[in-house]
């Protein structure tokens, strides 16, 4: 073996690691990608059981693909730790909710349904909403709210409420 081998292998992993960085980093705009944070969460008791949550958010597609909605579902953690999940309303619905609960409020966004989109490096603010099966002062005392969206190609995303801790 000669002395210059090791020479030239070493600088032929080098150019082949650059390569695949290079790859890897100039098509990161080819995977999607959104982010995004749950700017207000309204909710209001419905029964002493249920409680109606109504979640605004703000995403944005930071790639050069559309994102399609195929599933959005909100999550909640109680004061203990455990997650639960919201049972969806559509919204349709909650465009009929609405004006018979004016202690919510005013629908601030349009409702993110099925099949919506979000352009290529586009930003958009929507709303979301579901029932908690928990009282309006159980919900209350929540650490966190969590929405969590799928595109139509099954891939996830989760955003936070504002001020909530980071997702694990």
């Amino acid at each position: 073996m000669s002395k210059t081998f090791p020479i030239f292998f070493g600088v032929a992993i080098a150019i082949l690691a650059l390569g695949a960085w290079l790859g890897w980093f100039g098509t990161s705009d080819s995977r999607l990608t959104m982010t995004g944070e749950i700017l207000k969460v309204r909710s209001v008791e419905m029964t002493p059981e249920t409680t109606l949550v109504i979640a605004d958010f703000r995403m944005k597609n930071e790639s050069n693909i559309v994102f399609n909605l195929r599933d959005a579902l909100l999550l909640w953690t109680d004061a203990q730790g455990k997650e639960h999940e919201c049972d969806h309303v559509a919204g349709s619905d909650l465009q009929r909710i609405l004006p018979h609960m004016p202690q919510v409020g005013p629908a601030f966004n349009k409702p993110f349904v099925i099949g919506d989109k979000v352009e290529a490096k586009a930003m958009m603010d929507r709303m979301t909403s579901g029932v908690a099966q928990a009282s309006e002062a159980e919900f209350a005392k929540r650490q966190n709210v969590r929405l969590r969206i799928t595109d139509i190609d099954h891939k996830t995303f989760v955003f936070d409420e504002r001020g909530a801790p980071a997702s694990k």
